[in-house]
């Protein structure tokens, strides 16, 4: 994976189509093997997670709230992202918080590379917005206040399923 750059955004609103800024979109059998490798690095990264944190996420909407408490974790103990290792964490977390925006409806992955999956993005076709969740977990993992993973989870939910997110419990869409 490359070096992280952190970028002032972590999702794009309102254009007609996922952003062409960060590489050409990947379609067909280059997609399939992006897929397969993002597979293979969000198996691993769950597997880390476990290991590391001793917290088996779970696949639901409190994953995100779970990767929150893992990151404040990380920084009440001395988190230093100067020092630590940035892009491991970013690209782990990225991935765990990606598998949670896909798992909402009408959302689908966007590659730009079948091997460097940092400028993954999910592209959620209804509200036409395009979310960065590494870009998110590196903006996480460099200001100890002020962002989080279940924002982008929630902004997301809200947008798919009104203002009561995920459950949805008036039933209206």
């Amino acid at each position: 994976m490359t070096q992280i750059e952190i970028t002032p955004f972590d999702a794009i609103i309102g254009s007609e189509k996922p952003t062409g800024s960060f590489g050409n979109i990947l379609k067909y059998e280059e997609r399939d093997e992006a897929i397969s490798e993002f597979e293979n690095l969000l198996l691993l990264a769950k597997e880390s997670v476990r290991e590391n944190f001793n917290i088996f996420l779970s696949d639901s909407i409190n994953a995100a709230t779970e990767l929150d408490n893992v990151i404040s974790e990380m920084w009440s103990e001395g988190w230093n992202p100067e020092v630590g290792d940035l892009n491991l964490f970013c690209s782990h977390f990225g991935a765990i918080l990606a598998s949670l925006l896909i798992a909402v409806p009408n959302t689908k992955y966007v590659f730009r590379s079948s091997t460097e999956l940092d400028n993954l993005s999910v592209w959620h076709e209804p509200s036409k917005t395009e979310y960065f969740p590494f870009h998110k977990i590196a903006k996480c993992l460099t200001a100890e206040h002020g962002e989080s993973a279940r924002q982008m989870v929630n902004d997301l939910n809200q947008k798919e399923f009104g203002e009561h997110g995920a459950g949805n419990p008036t039933g209206k869409r």
